[in-house]
C-alpha cells in the first residue's frame, strides 16, 4: 500500500528483550502534522517458537485389527504450553496419510488405532503443536497390522 506521493504505508518495527511464553498485545498508530490517528485493533503476541520435532515414535503392540503406538514428548514446547498433538497415519502406504488423529490431552503420548486390516503396513508420523502452529513431525514409522506367529 502506497500514499498519494508514493510512500510505503507498511512500515516493520523489531521488538526485543521480550520474555519467552508471555503474551503481549501491540497497537499502532500514524502520525502526521495534523496529529495523531487512532490506534489499530490490537495484534497479540506470543513469544516463543514451535515445539520440537517428536522422537522415539515405537510400536508397543499389535493385533491383527489394531496398532498401539507411542512416543516421547517433545524436548522443547517452543517456550508456550502445548496445544494438540496430530497423528498421521498412510494406511496401506498410500504415499499421503489416509487418516489424521488430533489429540487435545498433551499428557497422552499414545494411540491405539483399531479396525485396521490384517496385514496391511501402516506409516506413522506425529508431530506437536503450541499456540503458534505446528511443529516438525517425526520421521515417519512403518508398522504391520498383525500378531506374532504361534
Amino acid at each position: 500500500m502506497f500514499d498519494t506521493t508514493g510512500n510505503a504505508l507498511v512500515q516493520e518495527t523489531k521488538v526485543s528483550d521480550l520474555k519467552v511464553g508471555a503474551l503481549y498485545k501491540a497497537t499502532v498508530t500514524a502520525t502526521n502534522e495534523i496529529g495523531e490517528s487512532l490506534s489499530s485493533s490490537p495484534l497479540t503476541i506470543h513469544v516463543g517458537i514451535l515445539p520440537s520435532k517428536i522422537k522415539n515414535v515405537r510400536l508397543e503392540s499389535s493385533t491383527t485389527t489394531s496398532i498401539f503406538v507411542r512416543w516421547d514428548f517433545p524436548e522443547s514446547n517452543g517456550g508456550l504450553a502445548l496445544t494438540q498433538y496430530t497423528v498421521y497415519l498412510d494406511i496401506g502406504q498410500t504415499g499421503a496419510p489416509t487418516k489424521t488423529v488430533i489429540i487435545d490431552d498433551t499428557l497422552q503420548n499414545w494411540l491405539d488405532v483399531d479396525g485396521l486390516t490384517t496385514g496391511v503396513k501402516v506409516d506413522v508420523e506425529i508431530s506437536a503443536s503450541n499456540i503458534n502452529g505446528e511443529g516438525e513431525t517425526s520421521n515417519s514409522r512403518t508398522y504391520y497390522v498383525a500378531t506374532a506367529p504361534a
